[in-house]
């Protein structure tokens, strides 16, 4: 085969090749199940480096265009065929508390399907729970998972939450480029996070400039939780602004489903409304760390203190897009499942063309949305 190549010196030569190799398969010049050149045919020929046509490669490689066999050689891909970015999520996709998956997953299909890169598409594989993965008889998406990277062509993994840590291994079993959501509950490791600290320090800045000072912070979360970030946030805002201390609140648990966490949330808040009435110390403002968790602290309120409960200033983290009925007014610190999405991509694509990621992790700040 002949791939006469013209190089000039304005960019990168790997970046010339890639793009004078991806413009022959697509308009067809070089046919689907073409065996290319070996790399270092290609590298004799160009007069390159090895390494500039093995960067080359690795681009059409990611965009779903050329598929690699270690026995039989590179091959240009069926134009039916595409490549495969498999998400993987630990709730199931029907639960209530899966919203934000679900959310995510939609915007990243439509962000491949928006893009100009139409090799890729994606799969998802929920209920990807430490027991799935563990027990002797693992979920039906687990074995799914597992069946579909032996078979199919599966390029990278997304994964959604840290929940399914022990399936951490798959990225290095199958050799596959992986980018993950961190998790509160456990840090090291991911691409992306939620900028916990910034949530802090922004609601208690929000409620300062309502002239409010006594602040409770209802923390409803995984029992497992490993960082401070969202105290620590709270704790640099409190000092400057001359606020008292914050009131923490902690609610630990293990994460069941939807209605046992409200459940647990409401029965808690009215133990807390409890001690309020007793003591006559009625916060003026209520920070709750989860939107589904405001949901059973309102309606606790509403049920045992709906004077206090209105006259109360309260906010919770939220996710744009995703609303909830609090039967209150309820303020949001809110993240952006489309700026999650898309840099969840972004750190998959360069991760699977082999090229160098600065600035990891990546910090989600979110913003406040006043009710």
């Amino acid at each position: 085969m002949n791939l006469t190549l013209d190089i000039k010196a304005v960019e990168p030569v790997y970046v010339q090749i890639e793009r004078n190799l991806r413009q022959k398969i697509q308009t067809g010049q070089i046919p689907p199940l073409t065996r290319l050149p070996s790399t270092s045919e290609l590298s004799h020929q160009w007069r390159v480096t090895r390494k500039t046509v093995q960067k080359a490669m690795d681009g059409l490689v990611a965009a779903g265009l050329v598929e690699r066999n270690r026995k039989s050689g590179t091959f240009v891909r069926n134009s039916t065929d595409k490549a495969i970015i498999a998400i993987l999520t630990g709730p199931n996709l029907a639960d209530e508390s899966a919203c934000i998956h679900r959310i995510l997953l939609k915007i990243i299909r439509e962000e491949i399907d928006q893009s100009r890169n139409t090799r890729w598409t994606c799969r998802a594989y929920d209920g990807l729970y430490g027991p799935a993965i563990q027990s002797s008889f693992p979920s039906p998406s687990y074995r799914h998972l597992i069946d579909d990277l032996q078979n199919y062509p599966i390029k990278g993994l997304i994964k959604l939450d840290g929940s399914f840590d022990e399936s951490r291994g798959l990225g290095n079993r199958y050799h596959l480029p992986t980018v993950q959501l961190g998790s509160p509950v456990r840090e090291a490791g991911a691409d992306v996070f939620l900028n916990y600290r910034h949530f802090g320090e922004e609601t208690v800045r929000f409620i300062h400039q309502t002239g409010l000072k006594k602040i409770a912070y209802l923390r409803a979360i995984d029992s497992q939780i490993d960082t401070s970030s969202d105290l620590d946030g709270m704790n640099e805002a409190v000092c400057p602004l001359g606020l008292p201390p914050i009131q923490i609140h902690q609610l630990a648990h293990i994460f069941t489903v939807t209605n046992q966490f409200e459940k647990n949330v409401y029965e808690y808040t009215l133990r807390l409304i409890e001690t309020w009435q007793k003591k006559r110390q009625w916060p003026e403002a209520l920070i709750v760390s989860d939107d589904i968790a405001m949901r059973g602290a309102a309606l606790a309120l509403l049920c045992q203190a709906p004077n206090e409960a209105r006259r109360m200033r309260m906010i919770t983290m939220a996710n744009e897009g995703i609303e909830h009925p609090y039967g209150l007014p309820v303020a949001r610190y809110e993240f952006s499942p489309k700026n999650i999405a898309r840099e969840l991509l972004r750190i998959l694509q360069l991760r699977m063309e082999g090229k160098k990621i600065p600035g990891l992790p990546v910090y989600i700040t979110g913003s406040v949305r006043n009710s």
